[in-house]
């Protein structure tokens, strides 16, 4: 294949990039280049990278052939890679490369019939926390089963580009191709248009992708506008995020919800897009588990568990409809909003938690207790109680 002039200035670009006699560095980022003009890398480009470096076609190939990114024959717009190693095979991933595979009529390596889709199963994906996991040309698909596996196939080949989970949008084999290559995304609107949930903030010329609830990104604003944002720093071993709110109340509460066990980031912020933190704490006091189950992802006995901690993390006392969001508060000193002091009663329910008790006996303990009173004897008759459940 005789590449295009655009390639062959492309190309030299590559190179100037790096030092004098450094040029087969460059390697790399030249077989996304003819992967982009091509789909895949070929012979001809193969060749095309080793006259440029100045390598022999024996080198050039022994790399092409060592990544797996680089596909060797024509390959489709879209490479599905489907992770069956360990932990993925276990929670399904076997089963979801399996029917992908029978109802796109492909194998391992192969190409459907229209040129569309590439499947694979990979060894790791590297998101074991994830898993099943899949990725569309590198983007990710998290927690698919078969059901979502089939639909997200079936909108490739109806050409819609489905959102992946996190990430940027979707782009072709040849588009992440060029992008790989070290060549920006072109398309008109690609920053801002991610996935859903995330606004990319510029400060000081340096863009931040920050994850939000949709109302926050909604109150935000348009794209251009001048924004300030209160900012949680996530760091984990596989991710580095920052979370962002659009006042104070609700990253103090988005922090509070994360020390709850088995509340991660995720499901605060989606507990804080179904009900800001007035609501929040109007919900803890009532008790009202309904109104928890309304958050997606959350069942009965979720809800039931919350309420117990959240109430203790959140300090949140008995609700007083006089008030509307508690019967204790108080303006903050910087007017961030309403500040809530824990009640005897919280404080038992905390110790209890801290004791180890369930979040079923706990409430059971607690139930009949007032709210005001000494703490000290209140532990006592609900450890009282706790003891003669356990004895009956």
């Amino acid at each position: 294949m005789a590449f295009s002039e655009e390639i062959r200035v492309r190309a030299k670009e590559i190179v100037s990039r790096y030092p004098d006699g450094k040029s087969r560095s460059a390697l790399l980022p030249m077989l996304h280049l003819v992967q982009s003009e091509e789909g895949y890398v070929s012979s001809a480009g193969i060749a095309f990278c080793a006259e440029t470096l100045g390598l022999t076609k024996a080198e050039v190939s022994a790399v092409a052939t060592f990544y797996t990114m680089y596909k060797r024959r024509p390959t489709g717009d879209w490479l599905v890679s489907v992770c069956t190693n360990t932990m993925c095979d276990v929670l399904g991933g076997r089963r979801v490369y399996e029917m992908l595979s029978e109802y796109l009529d492909v194998g391992h390596d192969e190409t459907t019939v229209d040129g569309k889709i590439t499947l694979e199963h990979a060894e790791c994906l590297a998101a074991c926390d994830y898993g099943p996991v899949m990725t569309v040309n590198y983007e990710f698909f998290d927690r698919v089963d078969v059901e979502t596996a089939l639909g997200i196939a079936t909108q490739l080949q109806e050409g819609k580009r489905p959102m992946p989970t996190r990430g940027a949008r979707l782009c072709t084999l040849k588009e992440i191709s060029l992008q790989l290559a070290g060549y920006a995304d072109d398309r008109a609107d690609a920053l801002a248009d991610g996935v859903a949930g995330e606004v990319l903030v510029e400060v000081g010329g340096v863009g931040y992708r920050v994850v939000v609830a949709p109302t926050t990104a909604v109150a935000l604003g348009d794209v251009g506008d001048e924004v300030f944002v209160w900012v949680h720093h996530h760091v984990r071993e596989d991710a580095d995020t920052l979370y962002g709110f659009g006042g104070r109340d609700e990253r103090i509460t988005f922090e509070a919800l994360l020390g709850a066990h088995g509340v991660g980031p995720s499901l605060a912020l989606a507990i804080l897009s179904v009900h800001d933190p007035v609501a929040l704490a109007r919900i803890l006091a009532e008790d009202d588990v309904g109104a928890l189950c309304l958050v997606p992802g959350v069942g009965k006995k979720t809800a039931a568990r919350l309420l117990v901690e959240l109430k203790s993390r959140l300090h949140i006392p008995e609700f007083d409809p006089r008030i509307g969001a508690g019967s204790r508060h108080a303006s903050s000193a910087n007017g961030a909003g309403t500040t809530y002091q824990p009640s005897s009663r919280t404080d038992v329910r905390e110790a209890l938690a801290g004791l180890g008790y369930s979040a079923d006996e706990i409430h059971g303990a607690t139930a009949e207790l007032p709210d005001d009173g000494d703490a000290s004897e209140l532990l006592r008759r609900a450890l009282r109680h706790l003891a003669t459940a356990r004895q009956g």
